[in-house]
């Protein structure tokens, strides 16, 4: 009786401390799950940010250019300063645009050339107006208004070449929109996947002891 004794305390002690490691592996397996599960849902979500912020200030750059070149004419057509401080604020506010979409676009090398290009337009279209508006005399010349072709010209390269950012921006919006739920199902497939496993070994593991 007492070797029968010793050989079931044996055995029980010997399963427990099996099925402990299988328990053991597998919540490690479950916990660096959840945490490179969290980790790349993430990553990936702070990259759909990042495409949301892009897309949005380079919707507001176009706009900021046709506001530049409105407040511009309307202080050749008026002498009123009050468009000259109002085409200076919005002069500021593309630069900086221009400066947050180099950061935003850091990493892609395709927008980082599209920017500077961008910028060198920018250059030229801010001279080209300033030049325009040093012709006003006192009496107001309209007819500097007659000659806007270049600055249409450098427009229209300037809203071209932001367009083409907004076009690749909205198709990484979509791919990593995709990839984000697909991080998520497999996410949560995983983990429904080591939940069941983790309940069966426990089931099992009642059924030994």
């Amino acid at each position: 009786y007492q070797r029968i004794h010793r050989n079931w305390i044996r055995n029980f002690i010997r399963n427990f401390i099996f099925f402990t490691i299988i328990l053991l592996s597998c919540a490690g397996t479950i916990s660096y799950s959840l945490v490179q599960g969290d980790k790349t849902l993430d990553q990936v979500d702070d990259m759909v940010i990042n495409t949301h912020e892009i897309i949005t200030e380079a919707e507001e750059l176009s706009t900021l250019i046709e506001s530049m070149m409105a407040a511009q004419r309307g202080y050749i057509i008026t002498g009123n300063e009050e468009f000259l401080k109002e085409y200076e604020l919005k002069k500021a506010d593309v630069s900086e645009h221009i400066a947050n979409l180099s950061e935003l676009t850091s990493d892609n090398p395709s927008q980082g050339s599209r920017l500077t290009e961008i910028r060198n337009y920018f250059t030229d279209f801010s001279k080209m107006l300033e030049i325009r508006a040093e012709e006003i005399t006192p009496t107001v010349n309209k007819t500097a208004l007659n000659d806007v072709e270049n600055i249409d010209n450098i427009k229209g390269n300037i809203i071209r070449i932001n367009t083409s950012i907004l076009e690749e921006e909205y198709e990484l919006l979509n791919e990593r929109i995709n990839t984000l739920e697909n991080v998520k199902d497999k996410y949560f497939s995983n983990l429904l996947l080591t939940v069941g496993i983790g309940t069966i070994l426990l089931l099992i593991l009642n059924g030994f002891l």
